[in-house]
Order: C-alpha cells, then sequence, then structure tokens
C-alpha cells in the first residue's frame, strides 16, 4: 500500500510564517496620533523645517524626497548649520510615514537613523498637532524649528 504526505504549498508556508511574524510584533509600533497627524499634513500647503543640514541628510526619505531643495540660512542659524526645507502637505505624508518606519520599528526591524528620525518626527508631529485651519490669506505657513543646544557653553 503506497500513502502520500501532503505538503503545503509554498504559498500556504509564505502566508503561516507571515502571520507569526505579523503576531510577534514585526510592524511598526505606529503612534495612536499618526493618522490624525497625517490627514491635518494633507491640508497644508507647505511647511518649512528649520534643521540640520546632517539631519535632513540622514532622516529623508531616498527615492521619495530626493530632488527637494534646501535653502542655507544666514547669520547665526546658518553658522550653526542650519537650513531650511519646504515641503508640501503631501511631502510631510511621505515624511511622516518614514520617520515612523525607521523611529518607531517592529520587533525583528532595527529601524534606520532611529533616534534622529524620533527626534524629527516628534517635532514635526508637535508642529501638526497645533495646526489650526487658516483665519485668513495673511496667516504664515507652519515652521518647524530643531536646533537642540546646550543648556551651558562650553568653557
Amino acid at each position: 500500500m503506497i500513502t502520500t504526505t501532503r505538503v503545503p504549498s509554498r504559498l500556504g508556508a509564505l502566508a503561516v510564517c507571515s502571520l507569526l511574524l505579523t503576531a510577534c510584533g514585526l510592524q511598526t509600533h505606529t503612534p495612536a496620533s499618526q493618522d490624525a497627524r497625517l490627514t491635518k499634513a494633507a491640508g497644508i500647503a507647505n511647511v518649512s523645517l528649520l534643521m540640520p543640514k546632517s539631519l535632513w541628510s540622514e532622516t529623508k526619505p531616498y527615492n521619495t524626497l530626493d530632488k527637494v531643495g534646501i535653502d542655507e540660512l544666514d547669520g547665526d542659524r546658518g553658522a550653526r548649520g542650519l537650513v531650511r526645507v519646504n515641503l508640501t502637505g503631501t511631502q510631510v505624508i511621505t515624511y511622516m510615514k518614514e520617520l515612523d518606519k525607521n523611529a518607531h520599528p517592529g520587533w525583528l526591524e532595527p529601524g534606520d537613523n532611529r533616534e534622529s528620525s524620533a527626534r524629527v518626527y516628534e517635532a514635526v508631529g508637535t508642529a501638526l498637532d497645533g495646526i489650526k485651519p487658516a483665519r485668513s490669506a495673511s496667516d504664515p505657513a507652519p515652521e518647524v524649528l530643531i536646533d537642540d543646544t546646550l543648556a551651558t557653553p562650553a568653557p
């Protein structure tokens, strides 16, 4: 008598592995406020981010925001290496999703630039939380300043 053993299909095995990994927390640990923030960002014409050039270079999503221009700043801010990055609301959505993925990785994901991404995510997220609908055409565009300094100067 010949007996056959049923071998699960590769597709079925992949589905089971995917479900197990998802159940183990592989997905990003996105904060609950993310959806509301992205919805607010969708209604923004533009946002100016003032941040260290190196922080922008480290946290910007490649392939989607690579061609966003940055403006060098004058005066003290420029001397400290700050730049102005102007993003549209939809570009802010793209940026926040990338920051979220890197700042709040899942269980098995290390997250790229975790600390830098978390710093920018919180600054931009806090600014989005405070945005109110425009009252007039002269209302200023939102501006996010990320310029941390030490409490005391070096001797």
